[in-house]
């Protein structure tokens, strides 16, 4: 098991369990898992921490024409009205800005991730009075 953790302001604590593909946000959740008896070795569980710093502010006011942003696989996904000169930047679980994409008019806005993607990473879209974040599990 792992437990629920109260943590500072900014700071995360993630278990991923690879065996199942899985991250637990310990700061809201408890994590349980039932081992066979001869469970052995290395490399199931990682516990992945992370402070914040990225300058980018995960709690701003959503405006009532808010996004949706959401991801499927490795395909993220915004979904609102977006004008143009808007962009959408990816950053890692360090705080790395890992791409940039400019956004097409529209109402809906896809992107793939490259490569081998998979884990908790934060999307910022911004441009024309649109500012807003979402944290996104990328398979």
């Amino acid at each position: 098991t792992a437990d629920h953790i109260d943590l500072p302001p900014g700071a995360k604590a993630y278990l991923e369990d690879r065996h199942l593909g899985i991250f637990t946000d310990l700061s809201v959740e408890d994590y349980v898992v039932e081992l066979t008896e001869n469970s052995t070795g290395a490399g199931r569980f990682f516990l992945l921490t992370d402070y914040l710093i990225t300058g980018v502010d995960e709690n701003l006011p959503e405006p009532e024409s808010s996004l949706h942003i959401y991801s499927y696989g490795k395909e993220v996904f915004i979904r609102g009205l977006v004008k143009q000169n808007t962009y959408a930047q990816v950053y890692d679980i360090m705080g790395r800005r890992v791409k940039t994409i400019e956004l097409q008019p529209s109402d809906m806005n896809s992107f793939i991730m490259d490569g081998n993607s998979r884990g908790i990473y934060l999307v910022r879209v911004f441009g024309n009075s649109i500012q807003q974040v979402k944290r996104l599990y990328i398979e």
